[in-house]
Order: structure tokens, then sequence, then C-alpha cells
């Protein structure tokens, strides 16, 4: 699973709970915490000069060459790009969704709407939402394959329907019936700007606004979809994450530390109460997100051991599940890997002048609680304990991220296999389409085994109040 792309060969079977594709030799665990990115994983930064120039100058192109390459190779009978390759270009792709460039083009569709640009822009959201929801579908179902333990192929499936989710959010006007309310879209898409920006202003008074009941209620509404709900929850962790890792540590003038990180973590119950499983599971994968960031980089030295230990917490908590819910076997996954990355970092850092042997004692001992729990678990354990067998799968991704561009070689060429032109469906590929209308997603209640019942249950009164079911794409969106 390290490898960058695969030969043509059939994928390797899982030996003893272990990818025998994965590199062991290297143990790349950690990597410089250097800049501490908003949305990417640690380690996922873009580095190919040609995705640089292009990030510069078309960004949601780029993300939607990206996704597109993701599926045309999901799509061939073996599959070239190994897990960990594609879990990187989508943290790739979730960056450039959210950065100020994507973010420009969101108002641009509200605010040019009809004109050719507008259109255009449409268009390219068209075919980023529809890929998403294709490779959603496919790693979705992928992980029934019990022949083959693949981690990261549920790993992926969490980060998709996050990046579904942000892209329903950010780019309200591209479709129709309106995913959220427009106040709660126009928050998000200046909460996104704002933590690029580091305007510590804009992100408090943001994050006071999601946390407040009423004025949440009014910006969803009285009958909020649980989509929206968890949007709120998401974008007020993203909030405060941005402000304890911020240079200037300015959440130290809004509140005190301790509250602050109580907020996060009652927000997340809050959603739990109110939704279910299908939304609420959005929360905590985003409560340990900000607990890896957190852990990471937070620049106070003098509360190293509390915030430290507020993450760990955390994670320990949410790496146990109730067996048969699908959706917090995702997190769990998601925090069985950052605990054992924590540990790995703990043990390859120098001395600092706080003690953390009680925090490495507190990792070691919440892997071990991980590890009793998921040996009386059920089909889903096995991505849990593949990371528990083999520590160095957890930084696999890492390995990938240093690999040639997904789309470029050093040389600056495409490679073949992805190259646009050319039969769509050449006798090798399978192709991959919903069980329903490709143009539309079902809007009844689905069942929890469905990736589509994240964001596309039958949806509340978004602005003005007025009814909307489902999630139905813009007439330019349909066309794509």
């Amino acid at each position: 699973m390290g490898n960058f792309a695969r030969c043509l060969r059939p994928r390797s079977e899982a030996e003893n709970f272990r990818d025998v594709d994965a590199q062991d030799v290297v143990q790349a665990t950690v990597d410089s915490p250097v800049v501490c990115d908003a949305w990417v994983d640690a380690g996922c930064a873009l580095h190919c000069g040609f995705c640089l120039n292009t990030f510069n100058e078309k960004p949601l192109n780029l993300a939607a060459d990206w996704l597109r390459a993701c599926v045309e190779d999901a799509s061939l009978q073996v599959p070239r790009f190994a897990d960990t390759a594609v879990y990187v270009a989508l943290m790739r792709i979730l960056c450039i969704v959210c950065s100020p460039g994507s973010l420009s083009l969101a108002r641009s569709v509200a605010g040019v709407a009809g004109s050719r640009s507008g259109e255009e822009i449409t268009t390219i959201v068209g075919q980023l939402y529809a890929d998403t929801l294709t490779l959603l579908e496919d790693s979705w179902h992928a992980t029934d394959d019990f022949r083959r333990i693949r981690p990261f192929l549920r790993l992926r499936s969490g980060r998709l329907l996050q990046l579904k989710i942000i892209v329903e959010l950010c780019f309200r006007e591209a479709f129709d019936p309106r995913p959220h309310p427009r106040k709660l879209s126009e928050l998000a898409i200046g909460v996104l700007n704002a933590i690029e920006t580091q305007d510590a202003g804009f992100v408090w008074n943001a994050v006071q606004t999601l946390g407040h009941p009423e004025q949440r209620y009014a910006l969803i509404g009285p009958a909020a979809s649980p989509q929206s709900q968890a949007a709120c929850v998401m974008l007020q962790l993203q909030g405060l994450v941005s402000l304890l890792t911020h240079p200037l540590r300015p959440l130290e003038r809004c509140c005190p530390l301790e509250k602050a990180l109580n907020m996060m973590r009652s927000a997340v119950a809050d959603l739990s109460a109110n939704v279910g499983p299908e939304f609420s599971w959005l929360g905590a994968w985003q409560l340990i997100d900000s607990a890896d960031r957190v852990f990471r980089f937070s620049c106070s030295a003098a509360d190293e051991v509390l915030l430290k230990g507020w993450a760990v917490r955390c994670a320990a908590e949410l790496a146990i599940w109730r067996f048969g819910d699908h959706y917090f076997a995702i997190v769990a996954s998601f925090a069985v890997r950052v605990l054992i990355l924590w540990r790995a970092l703990l043990i390859s850092q120098p001395r600092t002048c706080a003690d953390l042997s009680p925090i490495q004692q507190a990792v070691q001992q919440a892997l071990g609680d991980v590890s009793h729990c998921a040996a009386q678990a059920g089909s889903e354990v096995k991505e849990v304990t593949m990371f528990l067998n083999d520590h160095h799968m957890a930084g696999a991704s890492h390995l990938a991220a240093a690999r040639p561009c997904l789309l470029h070689r050093e040389d600056g060429l495409c490679v073949p296999c992805l190259q646009a032109t050319g039969d769509p469906n050449p006798p090798s590929v399978r192709t991959l389409s919903w069980s329903c209308a490709p143009e539309t997603v079902r809007s009844e209640r689905l069942d929890t085994r469905s990736p589509e019942a994240s964001g596309t249950g039958t949806v509340g009164p978004v602005e003005d109040f007025e009814e909307s079911a489902g999630q139905a794409l813009h007439p330019e969106i349909q066309h794509t």
C-alpha cells in the first residue's frame, strides 16, 4: 500500500492482518510540522510544480482533474494506484476546494448566475460532485470485501463524505434544491477564508455564533436538516482549532483554554444527541482531526501537557465504537491511526521542558484498550486490527505523499492511463454507476450501510424555511 503507483499485477492478499505491499523498511511515521494547513493531513501538502501553478490559476479545475484521475483508476479491473496514494490525493483535493481561490469562485456562482463564467464554474462543481459520489460508492462497498484488509480504503470513505458536505456547503448555489441555508453557506465561506488568512477576530465571532443556540437557530432555521447541523459543528471545531494553533495565541484573550476544549467536546456530544449516527459521525471525525492538529501544531508550550492530554482522551474515547456501527468504525480507524502516529512522534522527539511521559503512557493505555475491544468485535474491526498489528501502516500515507505527482511525472508528462483523450471505456474498464439515475441522488432515508445516508437523506427547510427534499443537482450539473 505504500507504492504510489502499482505495476500491472493483481493486488496481493493480506497475510496475518498485514498488507505485504506495505514498505516497512522506511518508518515514515511523522513529518516536519513546518506548516499547519487547515484541512490537509500531516505530510500531504502539494509539492508538484505543475500542480502548484494550476492551483494558483484554476484551483477547482485542478481538484476536478485529481478526482477524475482517481475515479478512472478505480474503474480499472486492476487499479494502478494504491489506497494510500488515493487517500493522499483526497487530502489534497479537500485542501484545494477549501482554498481562498476556490471559495472566491463559490461567490461567483451566486453573483453571476446565468453568465458564462457562472455556468463554467457550475459545470466544474458538477463534475467534482459526481466523481465524489462515484468514488464514494465504490470505496464504501469495497470495504465489504473480506478477502483483503484495506484500512486506508475505510479512511478514504471518511474523507470523501467530508469532501461531499464541504462542496454542498460552499457551492450551495450550484444545487437545486439548495442543500443548506444561504446564511450558513456564506458564514462557512467566510470562516474558511478567515482560517487561511489567520483572521482571528472573524473566526472567534463565527465560533460564538455557531456555539450559541439562538444565533445558530437564525442560521439554519427551526427544522434544520441533520447535515446542516453537522456542518455547524464541523465549522465550529475547525475555527477553534485554528485559534489554538495560531502563532499569536489569540484564544487566550477570548476565553480560558479549558473552556475552549470543553466547547469542542460538547458540540460533538450535542450533535450525537440530536441526529442519527449517519450524520453525527461527521462531528466525531472532525473532533479527531482537530485533536490531531492540536497535538502536533499547538503553539502554547506552557499548556503542552494539557492540550496533548485532551487530544489523547478524545482519540481514546472514539477508538471504541458500537459493534455493527459502520460509520463510527470509520472514526475508530482514524482514531487508532492518529494514536499510533502520536506515539511515534513522542518517541522521536527530543526531550522538552514539559514531562510528556504521562501522555505517552496514556497513548499506550488507549491502544491497549482498543486491542482488547477489537478482539471481541465484528467484521468492521479488521482495519483497526491491521493498524494495531502493523504500526508502520499508519504512516504509509507519508510515503505515498513523497512520491511523484499522481497527475504528472518528473518530466511533466501525464500518466498515459490518465489522459483525457481516447475511449472512456476501454475493454479493461468496468463502469461504476449509481443504483439510481446519475443526475439525482435518492431522497428517501437510506440504510446505514449506504454512503448516501450521510448527506443525501431528507433535507429539512433551508433558506426562508422552504421545503426541500433530496439533493437533485442543478440543471447545469445534470448534463455533465
